[in-house]
Formats: structure tokens, C-alpha cells, sequence
């Protein structure tokens, strides 16, 4: 114990009074964890901690030292009111008393009190003397800071601090703590996330039971129970419940998120009178729309005593669904909220999230959590875990689309008339064989299907092909989500197989140390061929064998491995860290030589100050300050662009850019680089337009020929027409856009070169520019014009007719080319200044950089997805073209060719097959779609020549997006260099958290074994103490002590040590600087750093 004398500021201080050092190193551990809250500064009146015994204990351990042995000290009973007095009459009981309210209040939760401010952010007033008998009201948020005070609770003595209820101390003398309770739970951050955790916990299990209830009402009626039933109607009203409570929970958390957001805003600007509201309005939670969003799909249910059905044809099947099995697949989509729950558990045990993540400006959210997931030990079981919830969702689903009401157990359930037409109790595939329809109740097969389709294995045997619309699109659905989990896996074992930072020096170090033990083998074996060969000794066989098996029967080649050997010992233990470890023994060598710099800075300031002092008293030349600021940039422009005097003023004279009066002359915007790029982008986008727009009108033209419309009508004349138009104008806008192409490669030269700017750019100079124009144009300019038509026959041993129309649509989907350099353009729309930078890094921002942009991201999985799904339309409209013959459509059934034999009857594979027309593209989209996801379920496939090569392209298509999104993913799964000093902070923050309770159990077992060891007389040693205790002890306190320089990524060290070497070198000329100053004054020349 240390005794100490302290004065109190009131009354209730005392002088002389003795504070034990547990009371002392308690304030400090108070004192220190009322730094948790951001934003908090040190609060006045900080004792330093006095060394205890465990204070010595843990310093020894941080030394390997041996502690010494001192005599214990009596136990204090922690309960104690002469405690509470010793510190009530310390200097903490003065002003510095919001200290310890707040350090309490920190370690309890993050409050707005805990960094001594109130609801507006203003600093919090010292607690004031009352009288006895004056009674208070709890403290308000809408409150100022000014006006606070301390709750008043009953036994407070005339210092204004309650004896009994505002401080209390706990007994046992184990633990300690101060109580304090606020009376509004919404001022305090930790409440209102844990109360957020636990709604979202509520919400996602009412929304499983939700599921589950529907799932269980959809199967009572497809196993015959009659609709109106009284169980059927039982479960709907449960159902309708928990979607109403699911409802009230989202509008509390929407509430509470809005809260979090104020406290956030609120504890980001304290100090700066910002006002808090904790008061959420309904206006509020009403204005956000994701709240909406997720109530109307939360709010998809089967209502009571409503019930309906639906029918729908799928190409020449008619299903019929019950309103029970479509709200019962709407609320398979409620397993979203399962998410939220997941990501909170992942990211809710991060030390102080929001804090760091409002410093680093790191995003601590699902993105967060996926990336932390997947780059885990568990990665491979998260990606198969994760696989087969999907998987039996999707099965499911597959299974009631699959199903028709007209089927069920019951068949008097079912009271739509379409049941009874042929098409709903006759189903086929592509207008090929028809079956009876059969409900398929077992889920195994439907699982079975999905899992084929998500592995893209697709046996195509019988009943694993789904028959409707809605089923192919779960299936699409279940491909794709196959696909992803397939890239990520790969991405996640990518990012695990690589070696770590410290594995890579273990394994470095372990090659050394390989190389030192066969250097002495190597060294033997030369010694001794170099005696035998000296005495003229042969080897045995024996012998030969081992000099074979370690170095071979080649000397110059035992010489080479040995000098190979001796080289790699010739490396310092540094070198063998690798580049991570090297630039951290860079960053440690360039912070000391900054300290030592700045240490040496300050101590030649002063002489440097008086140097400064006395050049004042000397003439000072004056300078006009615009001729020199003129000068100055007409030097560094002209050093710039690498030109003479004479060719700069000739550029200037051309361009038009001088000034008159501090005015600049108005400029033409044909010499503009931007206004002729932004003119240039125009063109391109109308040209786009005007293009895709011809080509849709050719689509429509194509469409209503083949449904046997004559080509003479006035509807395709007129679509025709509108194509004529749509060419005529994508013809003219790709000249414009030519012409702005050879004027923006003028404004280049001008400004490169320093050539002479043409602005005028004439018809027959953009027409010499190239043959991309003539190129654009031929492709462009092929259309089929009104009042134009025919048929042409393809084929020998099997003759497809084709007409016109729909080989003319076919050539014209290659207008969609123009959709990529708008695009392009748009991704690149946001980088200012693109030209000049290109031009001082060599990089070209074209086409190579938009795409890899567009890649490197998260939002590249959309980019992809589209393009994927683009190509799908592409392609499925092109297979339906070829497959489709013009021999079964009315209007050209009488061609001469389609009367042959060739034309009715083709051989395909060695097999006669009669051609069937099949009208409905969406069976040419799921061919090329199960195509290019490789699933192939053989259900539908391509006949015809350029049906294949369709099927060929999309497959192709389908493997190069494949593996675009394993790289896409692989690379938005990748740490960044802040997302690294984020999980290195946090890592920290949970160490030091995690440091108290190893120090107590530490603690715990030196005791014990202190005791056990003085009973027997014996001295205790470090040494005695557990190896796990230790170790474990050990690695918390070097973590907890890493400095935050220490714990970033690779880019943010180095960006700290090119920091460090700007601060070097800005201290290193201040310091020569500073001697040169001083041998002026003293009438010698000048004197450098380098002279030394």
C-alpha cells in the first residue's frame, strides 16, 4: 500500500486519508476504459496508476523476468463504506467525477453520457451541491447540457453524491463496479443494438414459422383436403397472425435502425451543439422505402376462407395452380430475414465496429460478413452448407410448379373448367410426344432435379426436365446460384492454399536451415573424392551409390549444388522474411530514423529561428508577384509538354488562349477536348438507339410473318419502313461519330506534338479516315425494305425454307455490337481528366480498362449477369430463327420445296425425325440457357446448321462467364488494404477485452500456487507457472499492444512508410538548411550534409 494525502473539493473530502493502491489502480482501470467511447478525450483529473504487486507480476512477464517475492497483503474487503469514503474524498470527487459516471457507464454500455456530453453534444457540468430536501427529476435527453443534474436519490449527503444508490461498490472483493441507470434505454448505443439483434432474431423465426405453416397448409391440400376445411382455414389464420406480427417487429426495427442512426450522427459530432432526438415518429419509419419493400413481401400469405385457382399455358400444356400453392411458394421467399440474424452473429462480438468503421470508413456489413465467412477455415463447409439450403428451397419450389390442381388427391377440389380440355391432362416438350400428366408428390425426385441442375450435370431422364415456365425458371434460378457457389468455393480455397506472411518466413527460415545440414554432406563428400582422387583410391559400389543418391557421379555438378548451398546460407535472417516481412522491418527502420530526424530537428530550431531573425534585418528585394506567378506557370507549362519557347507560342497563338485582362477569350468548342468527347458520346448513343431500334423492328416484322401474316400487309409495311428510317439514321449518326473521332485525334497531336489544330473536318477526310467507317456502315446498312420478299431453300438431305424476313432479323442482331461503346462510356463516365492521365501513366482508358473496372468489384457478379442473360436473348432468338421453317406456315406451304420428301422427313444422327414448328421462343431461351450453364438436359436440341453454332456460341459464352466470375469473385473476396486494418484493429480491440480475464486467471494460479509453494517453504518462480497459462497470457498482451501502424495491410504500410520518407526528408533539408544558415553568419562558405 502507498499512502498518499489528497484534498477533496467539498465537504466530503478529507485530508490525510490513506487510498489503498487497489483503490488507485482501480480509478486508473476506470479511468482507462472511459476511453472506449469514440470520441471521448482524456478527462482531467487522471491519476497514475501506482505499481501493485500484479503490476510487477504482469510487467515480469512482459520481460521474462522472475517477480520478487514480497509479503501479501492484508485482503480488503471492497464492500467497504471507508472505501467509498477514500474516494469520495480524492481529487475524482471534484469536477472529474463525469469521469468515472462515464467509464461506468462505457464499460456498461456506449451512452451519450459515457463521454461526459449530453444529448446535444455540449460537455457535461459538474455535479452541484443541493440541499437536502430539494428533489429532482430524472434527466431528459431533449435536455441541454447545461441543465443537467445528478439524479437525487434518497440518503444524498450534503456533497451531492448518494452514499448507497449512485455509487455502489460490489462485494466478494472480486469484482467491482459503479451503478448507474439511466432512465432512457434509447440514449444508450449497445441497448438499442442488442435490442435490434433481438427483433431481428423475432422476425426471422415468426417468418420461419410462417413458412413452415403455409408448407403444411399447401400439403393438406394437395393430398386431397378439401380447401374450405376447418384445419386449412385454422392454419391460415395462424398464418395471418405471424404475418401481422411480422409486420409490428419490422416497424419496431425499422424504428430502432433510425434511432442507431441519430445516436451514430449525434456521437460523431459531440461538441458542436448537435441535438438528439430519440423520439422516432411513425412519418419517419414510413418514409424509408425498404420498409415497404420488405413488408409487402413479408406480407404474402394465404388469407382465410379465400381460395382460387389459375390457369396457365406453358407452350401447348395448360397448368392450373391453387392460390394456396402460390402463396405458399411467395412465402418460401421470407427466408431472407435468416440473414440478418447471421450477420449479426458474425459482426455483434467486433470490439467497438462502429467506431473503427467511422475511422477507417470501412463498411462493417453483409459484404463484411460474407467476406469473413468465406475467408475462414470453414469457407468449404459454409459454400456446402449454404448449397444445400438453396437446394431444398429451390427443390420445393420446382415441385409445386410442377404440380396442376387438376391432379391432386381429390379431384373434386379442382373447379376450373380448363381441367377438363386435353391439353391440361396431356402434357408434352416442344410439340414432341405427349404424356399423361402425373403429380410427382415425392420431394426426393424434386430434389433430386435440382441437385443435377445446380452441379450443371442435367441427366435429362424422365421427370427431371421441368415441363411449365415457372419451373424451367427455378431451374434457371438453381443453375445459376450453382454456378456462383462453384466460383466462390474456388475463389475461398484460392484465397486459403496460398502461404501466410508467417508461414512464408517459417518455411524460408526451415529452407536455411535445410541448407545448412546438406552443406556439411556436401562438404564431406568433396573432401573425400578429393582424398581418394589425391591418392589414387577407387570407391566402391557402396560408395558410389550414396555420392549418386546425394550429389550425383558428375563433379562439376557436386560443385555447382555446393556453391548453390553455400550461397543460400550467405543470406541474413532478414532477407528470409519475404516482402511482407521485409516492409515491416522497413516501416520499423523508417519510424526510428523519423524519431531520431525529429529529435535532431528540434534541437538545431532555435539556431535556425535566429538565422531567420537576423536575414529580417536585411534588404529584401521586392518582387511583382503576378509577373512571377506568370512566369512560373508559363515555365512549368512549357516544362510540362516538353516544347520550346517558340513552339508553345505558336500553340498559344492557335488555340486562342491568351489572356486579356485577366479574362480568358472565348474559345470554340471545336478546339475542346471535353465538348467534342461529350458530342462524340451523343452520336454514339444515338446511334445505339437508332440501331437497336431498326433491329426490334425487324424482330416484330419476322414475328408476325411467321405467324402467317402475308409480307404485303400494311402492319409489316409499315414496320419495314420504320426500319428503313432507323438504318437511315444509325448511318448518318456513325459518320458524325467518325467525324468527332478524326477531330479528337486532331485536338491530340495538337496538344502531344504541338501540331497546328484544323478545326474544320470535311466529309471526304472522314471518309479516307479508315475502313472502320465503311465496316460500321456495310453492317449497319443491310436491312430488308418495304414491299421486299422471298423465300430461299437450304439444305440437301434435309431443306429448311427460309424467308426473308428472318434472315434479314438473323443478320441484324449484329447491330448490338453499338450497345458497347455506350457502355463503356458509362462506366468510364466518372473518371475526370482521363486524357491527361493517360497521358502522363501511358495507360489507355479504352475498352481492356472499362471491362477489368467493371470486373474488380462486387457489382461485378451484375455486370456479368446481364451480360450473360443478353447473350441468352441473343442466342435463343437465333436458334428459334434457324429451327423455325417457313414450310408449316400457311402463307409459304406452297413453295415448291417444301412438297419434297426432304422438306417433311429429316435425318438427323442417322435417325428420321419428322420436323415439328415450335413457336415459342421461351423454349429456344431454356435450350440455350441449360446449354451455356452446361447443364444440357437434352430436352431441347438444335437440328439445323445454324442452330448449332447458336448452341455452340452459347456455350462458349457460358464457360468464359463461368470463369469470369470465378476471377470476379475471387477478387471481391480478397481483403482490401483498409479491410485488413479494420480485422487487425479489431483483433486488437478483442485482445484487450480478452487481456483482464487471462490476467485473472493468471492471477488466480500464481496465488495458488504462491500458497502451495510457502506452505512447503519452497520460492516460487515463474518457471512453476502452467506453459498453457503463460503462453496464453503472453499472446493476448503482444496483441493487445500492437501498434496501429503495425496491424495494416500491405498498401496502407507502405503508404505510412512513403509518408515517413516525405517527413525524412522534409526534417533532413530543415536540418541542412539550418546548418548552412549558421556558417553564412559566420562568414564561411556555404556548408552541406553531403560534406561530411
Amino acid at each position: 500500500e502507498l499512502p498518499g494525502t489528497v484534498e477533496g473539493d467539498g465537504e466530503g473530502g478529507r485530508e490525510g486519508s490513506e487510498a489503498p493502491a487497489q483503490v488507485k489502480r482501480l480509478r486508473s482501470d476506470i479511468l482507462d476504459d472511459s476511453m472506449s467511447m469514440e470520441g471521448d478525450e482524456p478527462q482531467a483529473g487522471a491519476q497514475e496508476a501506482q505499481l501493485t504487486e500484479v503490476d510487477e507480476l504482469l510487467s515480469s512477464l512482459s520481460r521474462d523476468g522472475v517477480p520478487g517475492e514480497k509479503d501479501p497483503k492484508p485482503t480488503i474487503n471492497l464492500a467497504s463504506p471507508e472505501l467509498d469514503s477514500d474516494l469520495l474524498a480524492s481529487p475524482m470527487a471534484g469536477s472529474p467525477i463525469s469521469a468515472v459516471r462515464a467509464a461506468e457507464t462505457s464499460e456498461r454500455g456506449d451512452s451519450l453520457y459515457a463521454s461526459g456530453a449530453s444529448a446535444e453534444g455540449k460537455p457535461a457540468q459538474a455535479p452541484q451541491e443541493k440541499p437536502e430536501q430539494e428533489t429532482g427529476t430524472p434527466t431528459q435527453s431533449k435536455l441541454r447540457s447545461g441543465q443537467r443534474t445528478l439524479d437525487p436519490t434518497p440518503g444524498e449527503g450534503d456533497d451531492g453524491v448518494a452514499n448507497g444508490s449512485i455509487w455502489r461498490l460490489g462485494g466478494g472483493g472480486h469484482e467491482s463496479s459503479f451503478a448507474h441507470s439511466h432512465s432512457n434505454w434509447k440514449e444508450n448505443r449497445r441497448v438499442v443494438d442488442f435490442q435490434m439483434y433481438r427483433m431481428r432474431l423475432v422476425v426471422a423465426a415468426l417468418g420461419v414459422t410462417g413458412i413452415f405453416v403455409s408448407v403444411v397448409e399447401n400439403e393438406l391440400i394437395v393430398l386431397g383436403r378439401e380447401p374450405a376445411s376447418a384445419e386449412v382455414n385454422g392454419l391460415k389464420v395462424v398464418g395471418s397472425v405471424l404475418t401481422l406480427g411480422i409486420l409490428v417487429c419490422l416497424y419496431y426495427l425499422y424504428m430502432l435502425r433510425c434511432l442507431m442512426k441519430r445516436l451514430l450522427v449525434h456521437l460523431r459530432k459531440l461538441g458542436s451543439g448537435h441535438y438528439v432526438d430519440t423520439n422516432v415518429s411513425p412519418r419517419h419509419v414510413f418514409s424509408q422505402w425498404k420498409f415497404w419493400f420488405e413488408g409487402l413481401i413479408c406480407l404474402c400469405h394465404s388469407p382465410p376462407f379465400c381460395t382460387f385457382e389459375i390457369p396457365l399455358w406453358n407452350s401447348n400444356n395448360l397448368v392450373v395452380y391453387r392460390a394456396e400453392t402460390m402463396w405458399s411458394v411467395l412465402c418460401c421467399t421470407r427466408l431472407y430475414l435468416m440473414w440478418p440474424v447471421v450477420r449479426d452473429i458474425i459482426i455483434r462480438d467486433l470490439p467497438k465496429r462502429q467506431m473503427i468503421e467511422y475511422i477507417s470508413c470501412v463498411h462493417i456489413d453483409s459484404v463484411f460478413a460474407l467476406k469473413i465467412l468465406l475467408q475462414g477455415r470453414l469457407a468449404f463447409a459454409i459454400c456446402v452448407i449454404g448449397g444445400i439450403v438453396i437446394n431444398c428451397q429451390a427443390a420445393y419450389v420446382f415441385r409445386c410448379c410442377e404440380l396442376t390442381a387438376c391432379k391432386f388427391g381429390n379431384p373434386t377440389t379442382a373447379v376450373s373448367q380448363e381441367c377438363h380440355l386435353h391439353e391440361a391432362k396431356y402434357w408434352s416438350i416442344g410439340g414432341r410426344t405427349e404424356t399423361e400428366q402425373v403429380n410427382d408428390l415425392y420431394f426426393g425426385d424434386a430434389l433430386w432435379t435440382m441437385l443435377i441442375t445446380a452441379l450443371t450435370v442435367g441427366f435429362g431422364e424422365s421427370g427431371t426436365v421441368a415441363y411449365t415456365h415457372v419451373g424451367r425458371l427455378v431451374s434457371c434460378i438453381c443453375a445459376t446460384l450453382g454456378i456462383v457457389l462453384s466460383a466462390t468455393m474456388t475463389s475461398s480455397l484460392t484465397q486459403s492454399i496460398p502461404w501466410s506472411v508467417q508461414e512464408h518466413g517459417a518455411l524460408l527460415l526451415l529452407e536455411r536451415e535445410k541448407a545448412k545440414q546438406q552443406l556439411q554432406i556436401l562438404a564431406v563428400n568433396r573432401l573425400i573424392g578429393f582424398w581418394r582422387k589425391c591418392n589414387g583410391k577407387k570407391p566402391s559400389l557402396l560408395q558410389l551409390y550414396r555420392r549418386w543418391a546425394s550429389t550425383g557421379l558428375d563433379d562439376e555438378r557436386a560443385a555447382e549444388m555446393f556453391r548453390l548451398t553455400a550461397r543460400t546460407l550467405e543470406v541474413d535472417v532478414e532477407d528470409m522474411y519475404g516482402v511482407n516481412g521485409q516492409i515491416d522491418i522497413i516501416l520499423s527502420r523508417t519510424k526510428y530514423v523519423e524519431q531520431i530526424i525529429e529529435e535532431l530537428t528540434e534541437k538545431l530550431g532555435q539556431k535556425r529561428a535566429r538565422g531567420f531573425m537576423t536575414m529580417k534585418k536585411g534588404p529584401i528585394p521586392q518582387v511583382d508577384l503576378e509577373d512571377q506567378s506568370q512566369s512560373n506557370n508559363a515555365r512549368n507549362n512549357l516544362q510540362a509538354l516538353g516544347l520550346d519557347a517558340d513552339v508553345m507560342e505558336e500553340v498559344r497563338s492557335a488555340t486562342g488562349l491568351r489572356r486579356s485582362n485577366s479574362v480568358m477569350k472565348k474559345v470554340d468548342w471545336r478546339r475542346s477536348r471535353a465538348a467534342v468527347h461529350q458530342r462524340l458520346t451523343r452520336f454514339r448513343l444515338l446511334s445505339c438507339v437508332s440501331g437497336v431500334s431498326g433491329l426490334l423492328f425487324s424482330v416484330a416484322t419476322n414475328a408476325m410473318v411467321m405467324a402467317g401474316w402475308e409480307a404485303d400487309e400494311m402492319d409489316v409495311v409499315v414496320c419495314k419502313a420504320f426500319d428503313t428510317l432507323c438504318t437511315a439514321l444509325s448511318l448518318f449518326f456513325v459518320f458524325k461519330v467518325h467525324k468527332y473521332l478524326v477531330l479528337g485525334s486532331r485536338i491530340d497531336n495538337h496538344v502531344k506534338k504541338g501540331q497546328a489544330l484544323e478545326v474544320d473536318v470535311t466529309p471526304f477526310q472522314v471518309l479516307s479516315s479508315g475502313f472502320g467507317l465503311y465496316v460500321e456502315w456495310f453492317i449497319l446498312a443491310i436491312h430488308l425494305p418495304p414491299y421486299v420478299s422471298f423465300s430461299v431453300a437450304v439444305g440437301d438431305i434435309n431443306i429448311i425454307l427460309y424467308k426473308a424476313e428472318a434472315l434479314f432479323s438473323g443478320f441484324e442482331l449484329l447491330r448490338c455490337y453499338l450497345t458497347w461503346p455506350v457502355l463503356r462510356e458509362w462506366l468510364l463516365s466518372d473518371l475526370p481528366k482521363r486524357d491527361v492521365i493517360s497521358r502522363l501513366t501511358g495507360v489507355s482508358f479504352g475498352s481492356l480498362f472499362a471491362l477489368k473496372r467493371a470486373l474488380n468489384d462486387w457489382k461485378s457478379v451484375i455486370f456479368i449477369g446481364c451480360a450473360w442473360a443478353f447473350m441468352t436473348l441473343i442466342c435463343g432468338y437465333l436458334l428459334r430463327t434457324s429451327e423455325l421453317s417457313a414450310c408449316f406456315v400457311h402463307t409459304s406451304s406452297g413453295h415448291p420445296a417444301c412438297a419434297k420428301r426432304e422438306a417433311q422427313v429429316w435425318l438427323v444422327n442417322g435417325r428420321e425425325i419428322t420436323p415439328v414448328s415450335d413457336p415459342w421462343i421461351l423454349n429456344s431461351f431454356w435450350a440455350i440457357f441449360v446449354t451455356s450453364t452446361t447443364v444440357g438436359y437434352g430436352d431441347v436440341t438444335p437440328n439445323t446448321l445454324m442452330g448449332r453454332v447458336a448452341v455452340g456460341i452459347s456455350g462458349l459464352v457460358g464457360i468464359l462467364t463461368a470463369g469470369l466470375l470465378t476471377a470476379s469473385i475471387g477478387s471481391a473476396v480478397k481483403w482490401s488494404g483498409a479491410e485488413q486494418s479494420v480485422l487487425a484493429l479489431l483483433e486488437r480491440e478483442r485482445c484487450n477485452r480478452d487481456l483482464k480475464r487471462r490476467a485473472v486467471e493468471f492471477i488466480i494460479v500464481w496465488w495458488r500456487l504462491k500458497k502451495k509453494k510457502r506452505g512447503k517453504g519452497q520460492a516460487m518462480s515463474i518457471t512453476d507457472m502452467p506453459s498453457r497459462v503463460r503462453s496464453k497470457f503472453s499472446d493476448v498482451r503482444i496483441k493487445a499492444g500492437v501498434n496501429f501502424e503495425e496491424v495494416g495491410g500491405i498498401d496502407r504500410k507502405i503508404s505510412n512508410i512513403c509518408q515517413r520518407s516525405k517527413n525524412i526528408k522534409y526534417n533532413v533539408e530543415s536540418v541542412n538548411d539550418a546548418f548552412s544558415l549558421h556558417t553564412n553568419q559566420g562568414g564561411k562558405g556555404q556548408f552541406k550534409l553531403k560534406d561530411f
